[in-house]
């Protein structure tokens, strides 16, 4: 699975292959019953049943919230339980001297009705109580509250936000990096102007990637940029946030070819020059199409990184008042403001600020930087 892969120690194998492996390792053993726990698709797991007739059957990964299932190939079951734990699969398993072992199963509903073990349930408590006063720290002050956009325009998605400069602010000030580099898609909450505790931390950044940090050329970093951009209009997650650079597209250029300028200060990106690039675990890895890392030159790779969510925090306890604010440093261009009523981008477009009336041709930034 791909959230698994996130952890550069875990290697995942062929599923075929790891369990034509286990099954010659069973018959040196006495095993009455071979299941398979798996976490793929239906498609897969019936596959699995039909190549390896020795299997009696498949104990797998939820395919629904609501609802257990249970299909079966050739006579053998596969069986899922709802997700979040709101029931369980109960396996019968009758074995008879001589014969295949007869499965069949029930779903046993996990609910207000079932009866808490007293040592579990206080040993919850236990760890319930010290997790909400871990959640509950405080860790600065919003002077304004953060939008991302969550629940409403997908803002971070196609445009600067306050709350992704926050982000890549805090990326880029803990590897002292040139550049700092949020995915749209990976801010997953706004925060209310107030108390800024560990809690709403986790809820902007849940999915507890690596912040990295990677020497990047110019061209390279422009492709990164450029890829953000490629599915702007579908609010592709891949769309940058950005820290210590500024950079202008314009949503009605070709593909990764949108950017009409970027810049670090008052300087165009060089091509050949290197940058130190603070960037998330998920991008480095290929996440949401970010395919052009193969030869990077990594200075912190996932496997020593620290946590996005313990970086954020840790920014925000050093500045205790945190006032983030929309910059200029993301600049969306339209031709008109017709354009904003018409074509494939009208939607889009009736949420953007225009900048500037008039047109710039794509190709403006690739002869700058011919020039450089």
């Amino acid at each position: 699975m791909v959230s698994t892969l996130q952890d550069s120690s875990v290697k995942q194998l062929d599923l075929f292959e790891s369990a034509r492996a286990a099954l010659v390792n069973l018959k040196t053993q006495k095993v009455d019953i071979r299941i398979a726990l798996t976490q793929t698709t239906l498609t897969e797991n019936e596959r699995l049943l039909r190549e390896f007739p020795e299997l009696d059957g498949v104990l797998s990964e939820e395919r629904s919230e609501t609802e257990s299932t249970e299909n079966f190939a050739d006579g053998r079951p596969i069986l899922s339980p709802c997700g979040n734990l709101s029931c369980l699969i109960r396996l019968h398993i009758q074995l008879e001297q001589g014969r295949r072992p007869a499965l069949s199963a029930g779903a046993l509903v996990v609910d207000a009705s079932v009866e808490a073990d007293s040592v579990l349930f206080d040993l919850e408590k236990s760890y319930s109580n010290a997790l909400e006063y871990k959640l509950s720290e405080t860790l600065g002050t919003l002077e304004v509250a953060l939008d991302a956009g969550v629940l409403g325009n997908s803002a971070s998605r196609f445009e600067e936000t306050n709350a992704g400069n926050l982000i890549a602010d805090a990326f880029r000030a803990h590897h002292k990096a040139d550049i700092g580099i949020m995915n749209g898609g990976g801010i997953c909450a706004n925060a209310p102007k107030g108390r800024f505790t560990l809690r709403e931390a986790l809820s902007l950044l849940p999915f507890g990637n690596q912040v990295c940090l990677v020497a990047l050329k110019g061209e390279l970093l422009l492709r990164v940029l450029g890829h953000g951009l490629a599915r702007v209009a579908k609010r592709s997650g891949a769309f940058c946030q950005v820290s210590g650079l500024s950079y202008t597209y314009d949503p009605e250029g070709p593909g990764g070819g949108r950017i009409i300028e970027a810049r670090i200060g008052d300087a165009d990106i060089r091509p050949e020059r290197y940058y130190r690039v603070a960037l998330p675990s998920l991008i480095l890895s290929g996440g949401d199409g970010f395919t052009m890392f193969e030869k990077t030159l990594i200075l912190d790779g996932s496997a020593t990184a620290p946590k996005d969510v313990a970086v954020l925090a840790d920014y925000c306890r050093k500045l205790g008042r945190v006032d983030s604010r929309i910059e200029g440093r993301i600049t969306v261009l339209s031709s008109s403001a017709d354009t904003r009523k018409t074509g494939n981008w009208g939607e889009l477009l009736g949420r953007f600020v225009v900048r500037n009336s008039k047109k710039i041709e794509s190709q403006s930034l690739n002869y700058r930087l011919k020039e450089n």
